[in-house]
């Protein structure tokens, strides 16, 4: 299951949103880092716990974003991280690997059959 931490609460938001904003853009644990300096640009993080931080959950979260994330096609996601690279890699590579292994026993079966097409040799 995932879990939030809010970093702000909801009511304060509501209340003053340029104070907001200014403690936001100011905060040096967000500027630079999950939120740009004009405060235009985001970033999500998400930790996951060492306990479940294995590929099916990892791909699990990615999905989920990713669904998520095609309710806004209007806004301009980008998904990266050391677990998402990490998670697309094996996906990757686990399509190449079906692609190569057929097309390598293809040419394996036609070079055999070039070599040894007659049993006289």
């Amino acid at each position: 299951t995932l879990k939030f931490d809010p970093f702000l609460v909801a009511d304060s938001i509501h209340k003053d949103i340029d104070g907001v904003k200014h403690r936001i853009t100011t905060d040096s644990f967000t500027e630079g880092f999950l939120i740009d300096k004009k405060g235009t640009t985001t970033a999500f993080f998400i930790e996951i716990d060492e306990d479940n931080n294995t590929y099916e959950i990892r791909n699990s979260i990615i999905k989920q974003l990713s669904e998520t994330l095609k309710n806004y096609p209007h806004l301009d996601f980008k998904i990266t991280g050391i677990p998402y690279f990490r998670n697309q890699y094996v996906n990757i590579l686990n399509e190449e690997v079906i692609f190569y292994i057929s097309f390598s026993s293809v040419l394996i079966i036609l070079l055999l059959g070039y070599l040894y097409r007659s049993i006289a040799g």
